[in-house]
C-alpha cells in the first residue's frame, strides 16, 4: 500500500497572493512511502516542500524554500513598501519621485518597472494602510547591513526627490532607520554620506 506522509518542519513569512499579505506559512513536506496498514516502512521518492498559509491553505510548492530566496523576496517587499510609504508621506505623488523609484529599482533591485506598475503598487500601500515600519522592524534581523542600507537609501532618495527634506519627512528617515536597527551613529555617517553625494 502507498502512503503519503506530511511532516511540519517551521515557519516562513510568504506573501500569500489569496490573502493578499505577508504572513507566517507553515513549511511542510510531503514524501511517498511504501507502508503496512498505517505504518510507513519504506520511502519511495524525496521530500516535496512547499510553504502553506495557515488562514486560506492555500499551498506554494515553487515559492520554496532556500532561506536565501524567501530573504531575497522579503527584501524586494521592504524595499518597495518603504519607498511607496515615502512617496505618499508628503500626501502627493509626483512624476520625480516614480523617476526615482524606477531608477533605484533598475539598480538595486536588477528590474525596470513601468511607471504603471509603480503606482499601482503606491496606491496598494495607500489604500490598504500597510504597517510598513512594523514590517522592517518583524524583517530586520534576516536582512545584511547591506540591504539595511539600500532599504534606507531608496526612502532618502524618494523624499529628496523633490530638492529637499523638512523635518517631517527627517522624521520618517529616523523612524525608519530605528527600524531597520540603526544606531544613532551609523544613521548620521550613513545619511551625511549620501547628503554629500
Amino acid at each position: 500500500m502507498i502512503k503519503y506522509l506530511e511532516t511540519y518542519s517551521g515557519r516562513q513569512h510568504y506573501s500569500c497572493e489569496k490573502c493578499e499579505e505577508e504572513i507566517s506559512c507553515n513549511v511542510i513536506s510531503i514524501r511517498k512511502h511504501l507502508a503496512i496498514g498505517d505504518f510507513p516502512i519504506l520511502p519511495l521518492s524525496r521530500n516535496i516542500t512547499f510553504l502553506e498559509c495557515p488562514k486560506c491553505l492555500n499551498r506554494y510548492p515553487e515559492a520554496l524554500i532556500r532561506a536565501v530566496e524567501v530573504k531575497n523576496v522579503l527584501f524586494v517587499i521592504a524595499v518597495r513598501r518603504i519607498m511607496a510609504y515615502m512617496a505618499i508621506a508628503d500626501g502627493k505623488i509626483d512624476g520625480s519621485e516614480i523617476k526615482v523609484i524606477e531608477t533605484f529599482e533598475k539598480d538595486a533591485l536588477n528590474h525596470s518597472p513601468e511607471e504603471n506598475e509603480i503606482r499601482i503598487y503606491i496606491e496598494e500601500q495607500k489604500n490598504k494602510k500597510i504597517d510598513t515600519l512594523n514590517y522592517l522592524m518583524e524583517i530586520s534581523s534576516l536582512l545584511s547591513e547591506k540591504e539595511k542600507e539600500l532599504i534606507l537609501e531608496g526612502a532618502f532618495l524618494v523624499l529628496a526627490a523633490d530638492g529637499k527634506i523638512d523635518d517631517a519627512e527627517e522624521g520618517f528617515l529616523i523612524d525608519t532607520a530605528i527600524s531597520l536597527g540603526f544606531s544613532p551613529t551609523h544613521y548620521n555617517g550613513f545619511i551625511d554620506g549620501l547628503r554629500n553625494r
